[in-house]
This record gives structure tokens, C-alpha cells and sequence, in this order.
């Protein structure tokens, strides 16, 4: 199936570690895409589509951490899509510079459909489908 059809935010190629927490299940493994609304990400488990899970991204200790919750989108053989649920206004926007920087283009995300993204009273951000 051909998924880039229903992409609605720009992708950018990154090596970058991440940590999920499916409560029983823990992974520590690589980003190989990233997007303000989730990545792809590289590695074995024995998660399900549904699934949910805490995401905790940090390109170096002297960075910010990029906190988020997630739902696995797609299950592939090297890897799975996970898309954010949920993602604290602080995270987002550092997910904004981080993407813009590993992209080398400023107007990356300038297009961006920023109506597909909820700001709520308590400074959370939702990311609908």
C-alpha cells in the first residue's frame, strides 16, 4: 500500500535514538523518518497497530528531550509507524527547530497544515487524525 498519498506533514531522514514505553514492553531504538505528526522507527518488537506507547526523543544530553505519547500506525518487518496522540507545547516546538535543522531548509515547515493540530487550555497539543 502506498502510504504517501495520505502523508500530511513533511518527512525528514534522521538517525536519531528514541525510548518507547508500552508499559510492559520497553524499546530502545533508531528514528529513520521524521514528521510533526510522528516517525518511523527502526527495530524489532512485538507491537500491534493500536498499540500506544510514552515517546521520548533527545538528539544529545545538552538537548532538550521531546516528550510525547503515540499510536503504532503500521507494523513492518524493520520497523513501525508511530503516530503522536498527544505532545506538550514545549516538545512540539522544539520537534519544529529539530526538524527544520536537520532538514537545512528554514521554510520546511512553513506550509504545514497547522489545522490538523489542537492547542488546548492546559499547554497540551493534540494531533488529530
Amino acid at each position: 500500500m502506498d502510504y504517501s498519498n495520505r502523508r500530511h506533514f513533511s518527512r525528514v531522514n534522521t538517525q536519531q535514538e528514541v525510548n518507547l514505553d508500552f508499559g510492559a514492553k520497553k524499546y530502545k531504538h533508531s528514528v529513520s523518518n521524521l514528521s510533526l505528526s510522528g516517525m518511523f522507527v527502526q527495530g524489532q518488537s512485538e507491537q500491534k497497530t493500536g498499540d500506544t506507547c510514552e515517546i521520548w526523543l533527545q538528539r544529545s544530553v545538552s538537548e532538550a528531550k521531546i516528550k510525547a505519547a503515540g499510536r503504532v500506525v503500521r507494523v513492518a518487518e524493520d520497523g513501525m509507524a508511530l503516530k503522536f496522540t498527544f505532545m506538550p507545547i514545549d516538545s512540539f516546538l522544539f520537534l519544529q527547530t529539530l526538524l527544520q535543522y536537520e532538514a537545512g531548509d528554514s521554510k520546511l515547515l512553513a506550509a504545514q497544515p497547522v489545522s490538523r493540530i489542537a492547542f488546548e487550555e492546559d499547554n497540551a497539543l493534540l494531533l488529530y487524525n
